[in-house]
């Protein structure tokens, strides 16, 4: 159940003061997005800025303000090894198709001899695939797959399910340096809906039980097993997107839940300062949510966008996204609770 279809699409943000050169401020930053590139040029206030880019190209002014308070995540100190480097535990929530197949696959070919990975999914004909494929090359990593619905919500499932992961596969804890987290599991919701026609109550409780109950349930388990006496490293990774941050009509309940995640998250940077996070948001990767996202959307412009962006080729495969996350972990120089997107690297 893999997330975030969405394109990396322009926005309007200002830039923190302590994070510009003085100069700068008083000038506007003009930045050119599109197909994955940007180009930026500073022009002092009034400027009428012309440009030959393509029309593809979204123009973003950038007003520069001093004095302007920004909410910035908590720094957490610099690793001196990359996530790839220490023997580790990692789960993946979501593992059977899309993103989460290709992060089982891609960390698994990083992993340090003897690492873990436990890929959790509803689907375990699918899941049963990708452990073949990682042991087909990866002798030096053992695979554990579990079947894992986070729609249901049976309290004693999420508190026992590492203590029985690792009892029937004959784990100890004692074995890693370090655990890794994945937030991958979740659904789109119904893109087909405007706002004021999401009147059934079961089909709300269900979305945001599969999207945020069930991911802070297991979230709980993870850090509850998984705890800092045993782990001197820990890394939870929530699977966001441009969504969480910027909204789309006929999107409210996918944008909402994915809002709701990267603050939940941002949170838990606050509580936990020993804990490195990341909200990636991967940009349109080409999975079966994103196909959905073609065929159901129901607002006409937002639909437009994502047949223009399959038609003109800017729809990333989902390898190609995970390798920007790959480099980010391997740097490991992210600040604790930040959202990057995968166009931000």
């Amino acid at each position: 159940m893999e997330m975030c279809p969405l394109q990396y699409y322009p926005t309007t943000r200002t830039i923190p003061t302590q994070h510009r050169p003085r100069e700068r401020v008083g000038h506007r930053e003009v930045c050119y997005y599109g197909g994955g590139s940007r180009s930026t040029r500073r022009e002092p206030p009034g400027h009428s800025v012309e440009t030959d880019k393509p029309e593809r190209y979204q123009k973003i002014d950038l007003q520069v303000k001093v004095g302007d308070n920004f909410d910035q995540p908590r720094p957490s100190k610099k690793c001196t090894m990359g996530v790839f480097e220490k023997k580790s535990c990692f789960v993946i929530a979501g593992a059977s198709r899309g993103l989460g197949r290709s992060m089982a696959i891609s960390f698994a070919k990083k992993a340090r001899r003897e690492s873990v990975m436990i890929l959790l999914s509803r689907d375990m004909k699918a899941l049963k695939e990708v452990e073949t494929e990682i042991k087909s090359s990866c002798q030096d990593v053992k695979v554990v797959v579990s079947e894992f619905d986070q729609g249901d919500l049976d309290e004693k499932k999420f508190s026992n399910i590492f203590e029985n992961i690792f009892k029937e596969n004959n784990l100890s804890i004692d074995n890693f340096e370090q655990a890794v987290i994945v937030h991958n599991a979740g659904t789109l919701g119904d893109n087909s809906k405007y706002v004021k026609d999401l009147v059934n109550v079961s089909e709300l409780n269900t979305h945001f039980g599969v999207n945020v109950t069930g991911n802070i349930l297991l979230n709980s388990a993870c850090l509850n097993f998984f705890t800092q006496e045993k782990f001197a490293h820990r890394y939870v990774i929530n699977i966001s997107s441009l969504t969480a941050v910027k909204a789309f009509k006929s999107f409210s309940l996918y944008c909402t839940v994915k809002a709701a995640r990267d603050m939940f998250y941002k949170v838990m940077t606050e509580e936990e300062p020993t804990i490195r996070v990341l909200s990636y948001a991967p940009g349109p990767c080409e999975t079966d949510m994103q196909i959905k996202c073609r065929e159901n959307t129901s607002d006409p412009e937002v639909k437009q966008m994502f047949e223009s962006l399959y038609k003109e080729g800017n729809v990333l495969e989902c390898d190609a996204s995970i390798k920007k996350l790959v480099q980010i972990l391997e740097t490991d120089t992210f600040v604790s609770g930040a959202h990057i997107d995968y166009y931000d690297v």
